[in-house]
């Protein structure tokens, strides 16, 4: 019998429990009535903790009583749903565990974590294993800063930096190898910037503050710029990414609008993936947030993005 069932048989129970509680009391007398008044109340807590999804604390506590008094009524029963409840909790932290492992080594990072979490969450006194869970949530917490911290990094234009925590967490296995690659092969695209060429393209978009150049021709910045908006429209968001990245490195003047344009470009692989690739929409976000704080007067030029990525664009900076 489980424990969310058993609530209404102990109600119909305890009438039974007090009779016999006076009628041993005045057979024994008043200190075996104290002793056993104690007792009386160590079962009713027993209960309301198996009755609360807390069999094994109360399988312990059935225990302690069965060995002071083997031979109390109502303990029989009790004991053995709760002990056999216990049992199976015990016996589904060690699967969750178990199974948590093997989505690891086959890169089901989410999976994983929701296997270890409900492990951690099951109410179990001496859980078996809580430290080990407990290491691994923790170590993922400290792998998700450190791709955090790698990420801005390579905003900021130390690339060499950024690579080498991203070189640690690709080969760390879960949460972050598999994004830690991806940014790594944006990183490995990375060139010095282009020479300027003679009459270069103009293709940023007008009517908006930050979208027209002072000077088209006056520093290379403004050409990767220039390069960065025209790959974006072709759709070629490798380029878009590594030339505005260049040109935020290089310290361009226009960093809301290369922000933006680099957020366009995440937010769009992460629409054209189903929306199942979470972490270009990660970097779109940052990217949009980047744009505001750098830029505070920087309004986005939605005639030339679609819809969605205004409504991304818009998440981001509220």
């Amino acid at each position: 019998m489980r424990w969310w069932t058993i609530s209404s048989r102990i109600t119909k129970g305890r009438s039974g429990v007090a009779l016999f509680c006076l009628f041993t009391g005045l057979l024994g007398g008043l200190r075996p009535a104290r002793a056993q008044e104690t007792i009386d109340q160590r079962f009713q807590q027993a209960v309301a903790l198996y009755n609360s999804a807390h069999a094994d604390e109360a399988c312990e506590r059935f225990r302690q009583i069965e060995k002071e008094k083997p031979d109390y009524p109502p303990l029989k029963v009790e004991l053995s749903d709760a002990c056999r409840d216990a049992g199976d909790l015990r016996s589904s932290e060690d699967k969750r565990y178990n199974d948590g492992q093997l989505l690891l080594q086959q890169g089901k990072c989410d999976e994983a974590k929701a296997k270890f979490e409900g492990a951690a969450k099951l109410l179990l006194v001496h859980p078996k294993h809580k430290v080990e869970i407990a290491d691994i949530l923790k170590s993922w917490d400290e792998k998700d800063k450190s791709y955090q911290k790698a990420v801005n990094l390579s905003k900021q234009g130390r690339i060499d930096e950024a690579r080498g925590i991203f070189n640690q967490l690709a080969s760390a296995g879960c949460p972050r190898a598999s994004a830690a690659k991806d940014y790594l092969a944006r990183l490995a695209n990375a060139v010095p910037p282009k020479p300027q060429t003679k009459n270069p393209p103009p293709v940023v978009p007008q009517n908006n503050p930050e979208t027209t150049p002072a000077d088209q021709g006056s520093a290379p910045s403004d050409q990767l710029l220039r390069d960065g908006l025209q790959d974006y429209f072709e759709g070629k968001y490798d380029d878009t990414e590594r030339n505005l990245s260049e040109y935020l490195q290089n310290g361009g003047k226009k960093q809301g609008l290369a922000y933006f344009f680099r957020g366009a470009s995440h937010s769009t692989r992460f629409f054209v993936s189903g929306e199942k690739e979470v972490h270009e929409k990660q970097l779109a976000l940052e990217d949009f947030r980047a744009a505001k704080e750098h830029a505070a007067q920087f309004r986005p030029p939605d005639k030339y993005v679609s819809p969605k990525i205004l409504a991304l664009y818009s998440s981001a900076v509220k």
